[in-house]
């Protein structure tokens, strides 16, 4: 009984090694690895796909723009590297008149204007210029003029192309108005000149 046994004991199943738990952890974590990187790639891709994706939305100055828009805007700016265009203001109601010259040199846009326009009382009212896209349907302020020593009125305007709104290049027309001092952002009806870019 006892040489049975043994013999069968000697020749039964052996356990697995250490080795080959080792090995079959390695595979594993190799495996787990390799999906996990897999995934990553995939979804890089889906999210650089969806970059050229007019329905991917994003906020610019407050309003929604997809953006493949958003990059239709900023191609026009980078094609438009140097510009230089002066248009002439003119007067809604009586004899003010006015010179508009827009700039884009070195990546720097400029707004220059200069007009001559009826002496006001400063502590109740200004003049600012608005610069506004065609239909009206957005605009900003440019500044308020100023009264400068030769009597006419000026403003300087300037923003770096990293700066300026990504749709600067839909803006065209020039309004400067009449503003009560106030503190009310919007502008007034009283427009006092008006000019457009071509």
């Amino acid at each position: 009984m006892s040489n049975l046994y043994r013999s069968s004991s000697g020749f039964g199943r052996r356990s697995p090694s250490r080795f080959f738990f080792v090995v079959r952890a390695v595979i594993i974590c190799a495996l787990v690895i390799g999906i996990f990187v897999l995934a990553v790639k995939w979804f890089r891709h889906d999210t650089n796909g969806e970059e050229g994706d007019a329905s991917v939305i994003e906020q610019v100055d407050g309003a929604a723009v997809s953006r493949d828009e958003n990059k239709e805007a900023n191609s026009a700016l980078t094609a438009t590297t140097n510009i230089s265009s002066t248009i002439t203001l003119i007067p809604v109601n009586g004899s003010a008149s006015g010179t508009a010259t827009f700039d884009h040199v070195s990546e720097q846009y400029t707004m220059t204007i200069i007009a001559t326009l009826l002496a006001i009382d400063p502590a109740l009212t200004s003049y600012e210029v608005w610069f506004v896209k065609p239909g009206i349907t957005d605009f900003f302020s440019l500044g308020k003029l100023y009264s400068r020593e030769d009597g006419a009125w000026g403003l300087v305007w300037q923003q770096t192309d990293a700066l300026v709104r990504s749709d600067i290049a839909a803006f065209n027309k020039i309004i400067v108005t009449r503003e009560p001092v106030d503190g009310n952002p919007a502008p007034s009806p009283e427009q006092v000149l008006v000019g457009e870019f071509k």
